[in-house]
């Protein structure tokens, strides 16, 4: 008998949202110049978000309107989200590569050196654990029942907890806990009501 727990956070999580941001990015890039590189850093605050790295380019980029639109995609686009991503200040200390290291990477391609450490399982199609495919469905189900307008009051960020036994190929949850951002004038219990109707 195994026990395993597994988090999910939502589009809206500041760690998400920063991701994303990079992305964009770095898609942005990539779109204009196949040979740019891009090792670009995001961080969000309560005012804004602060861009931080090194880029190189043949072409440059306004990256002012992805970011805003990236974040109005997720859902921060009113002022009572108390973030906003046609209005929150935006700061750029993205610059040049640095020559040196740009010159290594001409001959030898490699731009950082890291450690990845992780495997795959054939327990799920997926190939992930079943404490995390399950809690990637529930953060999945729940930003879309925001999106499409079913739970309304719901707000981007959130995370889900996963926690279950596995013995062989069976995983039983023993518990579920769901952080979820949302309206302040909605109950608690109208939440859990609303949760179980479409979770279970």
């Amino acid at each position: 008998m195994k026990y395993e727990n597994s988090e999910s956070v939502f589009e809206g999580h500041p760690d998400k949202l920063c991701d994303q941001i990079s992305d964009a990015i770095l898609d942005a890039y990539l779109t204009v110049d196949s040979k740019a590189r891009v090792a670009v850093e995001c961080c969000a605050h309560k005012d804004g978000i602060l861009l931080m790295g090194e880029i190189t380019s043949k072409k440059e980029i306004d990256l002012i309107p992805i970011v805003r639109q990236t974040i109005q995609n997720i859902g921060y686009d009113k002022d009572d989200l108390q973030f906003n991503g046609k209005t929150c200040e935006i700061v750029n200390k993205i610059h040049k590569q640095s020559e040196d290291i740009a010159l290594g990477l001409e001959n030898f391609g490699a731009g950082d050196q890291s450690i990845v450490y992780g495997y795959a399982t054939k327990e799920t199609k997926e190939y992930l654990p079943f404490s995390l495919v399950y809690a990637h469905k529930i953060a999945k189900k729940l930003t879309d029942l925001r999106k499409n307008k079913s739970l309304p009051y719901l707000r981007p960020d959130g995370k889900v907890l996963v926690s279950g036994v596995r013995e062989n190929n069976d995983f039983m949850i023993t518990s579920l806990v769901l952080a979820i951002q949302h309206e302040e004038n909605v109950s608690e219990k109208k939440i859990e009501e609303d949760l179980n109707s479409y979770l279970y």
